[in-house]
């Protein structure tokens, strides 16, 4: 019986030990995680752009993440093994599932803060775009007005089909990236939450827009079809005309 007694004290010395090992070596990556987390809050990384800093905090968010789950995970083993062996009321049992409680809650923070980075990030994402297809519009009033001074018919068309063209695919991309969104939102807070259908109604009115850009571009490519072919039948046209003189004379 002593003889047991004993074995079991050397096991759970060992698992201790092998536990504690994985706790702290978790606990280490952890707050190295957060102090760089921390440095790049506050721009000590010397970014580019905002744009920039915000996907570096949104890799060491997904990092620090992993890392927590892993001490959650020993913290837990911790937990299982000790109340396995030695019951749910052991102190040390007790302070293990204190610990884990509080790596949860950590972990969530964790995830919730890198939920809304990402949704920052977003909508920055969205603002520009929503910015460059306005940009876009506006150029394209101005042909249409003819403020560019265009020489001839022809040469306003060109610019119309040019700046149609990049407003077509900055609508696409603005779809895309609306699709994302949706995607996210529904994963994360579910198909009938506020935010997937509030994107789902982006997407249909994205959609709209798009269809309509198509075709104006359609319009505008037919009409310059329409002039060059008239000016071909010109050319034509003086051509032979040229050629009846020279018989003539």
């Amino acid at each position: 019986m002593a003889n047991e007694m004993n074995n079991l004290v050397v096991r759970l010395s060992l698992d201790n030990v092998n536990f504690r090992q994985g706790i702290a070596n978790s606990g280490r990556a952890v707050r190295t995680l957060q102090s760089e987390l921390k440095s790049v809050s506050t721009g000590m990384g010397g970014f580019a752009s905002a744009s920039q800093q915000t996907q570096a905090k949104m890799d060491t968010l997904s990092r620090l993440i992993d890392a927590q789950k892993e001490k959650v995970k020993a913290l837990r083993q911790a937990y299982d093994q000790n109340k396995a062996k030695l019951g749910e009321n052991d102190a040390a049992t007790q302070r293990y599932a204190s610990q884990v409680n509080k790596a949860v809650a950590d972990l969530n923070r964790f995830e919730n803060e890198l939920k809304q980075v990402n949704k920052q990030a977003e909508q920055k994402g969205m603002d520009k775009l929503n910015n460059s297809l306005k940009s876009l519009q506006a150029e394209f009033q101005s042909i249409t007005t003819g403020m560019g001074g265009f020489s001839n018919a022809t040469e306003q068309t060109r610019a119309k089909v040019d700046v149609l063209s990049r407003t077509v695919d900055k609508q696409k991309e603005k779809i895309r990236e609306l699709q994302q969104a949706y995607n996210r939102a529904k994963t994360e807070e579910g198909e009938a939450s506020q935010s997937a259908q509030r994107y789902a109604e982006q997407i249909h009115r994205a959609t709209s827009e798009l269809n309509r850009f198509e075709s104006q571009l359609q319009q505008a490519n037919r009409e310059l079809d329409q002039q060059g072919n008239r000016l071909l039948n010109f050319g034509n046209r003086m051509e032979a005309m040229g050629n009846h003189l020279q018989n003539a004379g």
